[in-house]
C-alpha cells in the first residue's frame, strides 16, 4: 500500500477517500479492506474501477467481502459513495453488494457507467446490476447511475483537485442539493 507505512496504520483524521481498484485482479481486492480499516473515519468513499492488464479471472464476491469484517470499521459512517467506471463484472457486483447491503449512513450514492464501448457489457446490462445489487438495502438513499461516453479508463483524478480545500468533495461527480 503506497503511501502507508503498514497495515496496521490508522489515520483518523481523513474524512473524504479516494483510490483506484482492480477488481479482476484478485491480490488487488485482496489489500482493499486492509486498506479500508486504516481509514476508520472516513465519511465519503470514491472508488474508481481500473480496467485490469492480466486480469486473473478469479474474481471474489460478496462472500469475500461479507468475511472481511469491514461492517463495523468502515460502512457505518459511510454516507457518500460514488464508484466509478463500473463495467458489472462479478469482483464490482460484489463489492456493490455487499457495500448496500451493510451501508447504514449512506445518503447519496453514485455508480457512473464505464464507456459500453470499451467493456463486455451493454450500458443496459450493467445498470441492470447496479439496480439489483443496490436494491437490498439502500432503498432510503439517493441513488444515481450515469452513463458513459468519456475515454476508456474515466477521467483522471487528479492529486491537485484533490488537495484543494475549496470543494466540499473534489472527488465527487453528484451532490445532492436541498
Amino acid at each position: 500500500m503506497p503511501g502507508i507505512a503498514s497495515a496496521s496504520a490508522v489515520v483518523t483524521s481523513v474524512k473524504i477517500l479516494s483510490f483506484n481498484v482492480c477488481f479482476g485482479v484478485r491480490s488487488d481486492v485482496q489489500m482493499v479492506p486492509t486498506f479500508l480499516r486504516c481509514f476508520p473515519n472516513a465519511e465519503r468513499l470514491h472508488i474508481m474501477s481500473k480496467r485490469c492488464a492480466e486480469p486473473t479471472g478469479n474474481y471474489l464476491t460478496l462472500q469475500f467481502w461479507e468475511e472481511s469484517d469491514l461492517e463495523e470499521n468502515l460502512v457505518s459512517r459511510i454516507s457518500v459513495m460514488s464508484f466509478r467506471e463500473f463495467t458489472g463484472e462479478p469482483g464490482e457486483v460484489g463489492f456493490l453488494e455487499f457495500f448496500f447491503q451493510s451501508a447504514r449512513a449512506l445518503e447519496t450514492a453514485s455508480v457512473s457507467m464505464a464507456n459500453s464501448t470499451f467493456t463486455p457489457f451493454s450500458t443496459q446490462e450493467a445498470y441492470a446490476k447496479v439496480k439489483r445489487s443496490s436494491r437490498i438495502k439502500a432503498s432510503e438513499s439517493n441513488m444515481v447511475v450515469l452513463g458513459s461516453t468519456g475515454p476508456a479508463g474515466g477521467e483522471i483524478w487528479s492529486l491537485k483537485d484533490g488537495a484543494d480545500f475549496s470543494f466540499h468533495d473534489p472527488f465527487s461527480e453528484v451532490e445532492v442539493v436541498g
